[in-house]
């Protein structure tokens, strides 16, 4: 397993204070727990972001404006510049990450063996500094959320990586490849059309391809820009609501829309089922439906009549009505027997009236009549929430018609974040389409192109005489695909059950359990958790994946217990130190009773007390009688090293001298 230290960091000319900090003891080697103490305003998440964006490397700068949200406030153009030291089994792996403001532009240098001028990984770690995994260790609650979100892929992408079940999907285009090399060099006789072929399975190919990228970039970008509008809105929020009486009739109106639309939303998902079922459209349907059933009843086929009884009657000595059974006879029955139905037709139209009767039986104009009513429902729930919605919009309006340019700025901002974030849905809406959409040879649908790709290469097999490597190679694939499903769900099992272990020690009194892993975490019985159930199911979720991995990597948290009471947070505590063999944690004073202590007991002692602050007047006296030698100035901040001070430290009360607290 391929041991992976944070031994520290450096940050300078970002909006962060300027800082170094050294997670190493005196003998070289890490502390098992460094606990980072930070006032809000100071940086926290800032350091936070610069950690994830050093492990995830130019693919976590999608959207060049990310760049300057990390300029110092009031600085123009400038440079910044971030540096993370790594342990790789003994050795030393550095990354800098120098940020231009005035080009919006992230630039890495890294040193594994040399000193390279790009983001050079070493070999055994090109699958988790990637953007997708670096949220998994260095972790926050959004990825606890994403985890439980059937839209995203997050627990999915953890286990490929972490299980490495993403190079057998490499082995699979290996394939794909090796085919490609036989046919290219295959010759074949009289085939005048085999160069068509070819090129048209190249052009299909080179789209899916061209696809593929798109919708990875597509995908990247919205989950960016997405954050960016959430961030903005609720900058928006705070601003609108700087007007008391507004921020009032806001709030009432929110939840009036909220309601409003969750009824609309039912409302519609009824309507859309029913309108599925032809009785509920058309009462002369419904009237041939129940002719048919009435029809089938005045057939009265016992099953006496089937086919089967015209076999034997065929080989008995008399018919039914007494006459000799002659040659003649038999054959004239033997022909016509098929007329008849036999006992599996029976048993069809037996279930189709009952279906008939148990769905459309009563009155043919009932079932049209029921779905207008549920129509006009439907229709007044629309104008219901237009209603709300339009005074939602005329309170919006008057807001911004009083003069405030920072809050029409800010609404300007948003129509245009939601414009592109529109645009860029309906883009991978086309990709991700089950069919051609009728574009049929231009399809740009990545299932349809699957399809016409699987039928080119056919023909370009059967031109070339390489059917047999194409069939070789297709049931290779196969087997993949099917070993890595096999594994996945395997594995999944084996992680619902650990999980579950980890959640009933740690929530005792709000019980919380994983059923399933798929694309996301599926809870069993509920769709969510609270906060703290769900910050919980990450820390637990999280456990179980480290455990059985490849690679063994610190895990960096910020605001360990969150929204947790104080009775989980003991079991958070104890659990924490044991996710990895080194933690980094973000913390605030506010999160030290009932988690610190138990924490220190839980690594044996093994932990690492840093506080960090801005140095200016205000803060300027919590220096007094702290040894000279637990602190770290820059021209911006302060480090201390001391867990007096750290215990004694109110980040909430932010300036004032401190106390010392009671464990």
């Amino acid at each position: 397993m391929t041991q992976v230290r944070l031994l520290g960091w450096k940050a300078a000319g970002l909006r962060c204070p300027d800082h170094e900090i050294s997670l190493a003891r005196t003998d070289g080697r890490p502390h098992h727990v460094s606990l980072v103490q930070m006032p809000n305003g100071t940086g926290k998440t800032t350091t936070l972001e610069l950690l994830r964006a050093a492990f995830s490397g130019p693919g976590a700068w999608v959207d060049p404006d990310a760049v300057t949200e990390f300029a110092p406030r009031g600085s123009v153009g400038g440079r910044g510049a971030f540096e993370v030291r790594l342990l790789v089994d003994d050795r030393r792996f550095t990354i800098e990450m120098g940020l231009d403001f005035e080009n919006r532009r992230a630039e890495f240098r890294t040193t594994w063996t040399s000193s390279v001028p790009r983001f050079q990984r070493p070999p055994s770690l090109l699958r988790v500094l990637t953007p997708e995994f670096a949220p998994f260790f260095v972790f926050d609650g959004e990825l606890a959320h994403a985890l439980l979100d059937p839209r995203k892929t997050r627990a999915r992408e953890a286990l490929e990586v972490q299980f490495q079940l993403s190079s057998l999907n490499q082995f699979r285009k290996l394939m794909d490849r090796y085919w490609d090399d036989k046919t290219r060099n295959s010759t074949t006789k009289g085939d005048k059309g085999l160069t068509q072929r070819r090129n048209k399975l190249n052009e299909l190919s080179q789209r899916r391809d061209r696809l593929t990228v798109e919708k990875a970039e597509l995908t990247k970008r919205l989950a960016v820009q997405k954050a960016k509008r959430d961030k903005l809105e609720a900058e928006y929020k705070a601003h609108f609501d700087q007007d008391s009486q507004a921020q009032e009739e806001r709030k009432r109106l929110d939840e009036e829309l909220k309601r409003a639309s969750g009824n609309l939303g039912t409302l519609l998902a009824n309507a859309l089922t029913d309108a599925r079922k032809p009785q509920n459209l058309s009462p002369r349907f419904t009237a041939g439906l129940q002719a048919l059933r009435d029809n089938l009843d005045k057939l009265k086929l016992p099953e006496s009549a089937a086919k089967e009884f015209f076999d034997e009657l065929a080989h008995d000595t008399h018919c039914v009505c007494g006459e000799e059974m002659t040659d003649d006879r038999r054959g004239a029955i033997l022909a016509r027997r098929d007329s008849y139905l036999g006992k599996e037709d029976m048993g069809v139209l037996n279930a189709i009236k009952g279906a008939i009767k148990d769905t459309a039986g009563d009155q043919p104009s009932s079932y049209r009549e029921a779905f207008d009513k549920q129509l006009a429902r439907l229709r007044d729930a629309v104008r219901e929430r237009d209603l709300v919605q339009g005074e939602l919009d005329a309170l919006e309006k008057r807001r911004l018609e009083g003069g405030d340019a920072e809050l029409s700025a800010m609404k300007a901002r948003l129509e245009e974040l939601n414009g592109a974030l529109a645009k860029d849905a309906a883009r991978l809406a086309t990709i991700d389409a089950d069919d051609d959409s009728g574009h049929g040879e231009d399809t740009e649908s990545l299932k349809a192109l699957a399809k016409k790709i699987k039928r080119a290469g056919d023909l370009v097999a059967e031109a070339t005489e390489t059917r047999d490597i194409r069939l070789k190679t297709t049931i290779l694939k196969k087997l993949i695909t099917g070993a890595v499903a096999e594994a996945t769900n395997r594995i999944a099992k084996q992680l619902v059950d650990a999980t579950n272990a980890r959640l009933e020690s740690i929530l005792t009194r709000s019980p919380l359990r994983v059923a399933d892993v798929r694309d996301s975490v599926v809870l069993d019985g509920q769709s969510r958790g609270s906060p703290g159930q769900t910050l919980a199911l990450g820390y637990a979720f999280l456990l179980g994946l480290f455990d059985a991995g490849q690679v063994s990597l610190p895990f960096i948290v910020d605001s360990p217990t969150g929204a947790l009471d104080k009775n989980v947070r003991r079991e958070i505590a104890e659990l924490l130190p044991s996710i990895s063999q080194q933690l980094v944690a973000f913390t605030t004073s506010s999160e030290y009773e009932q988690f610190v202590p138990v924490l220190d007991r839980a690594a044996r002692g093994d932990v690492q007390y840093l506080t960090m602050f801005r140095l200016n007047d205000a803060t300027q006296p919590l220096l007094a009688g702290v040894e000279p030698d637990a602190v770290r100035l820059s021209a911006n901040g302060v480090l201390i090293t001391s867990k007096s001070f750290f215990e004694g430290f109110d980040s909430e009360a932010y300036g004032e001298k401190p106390t010392t607290r009671a464990a």
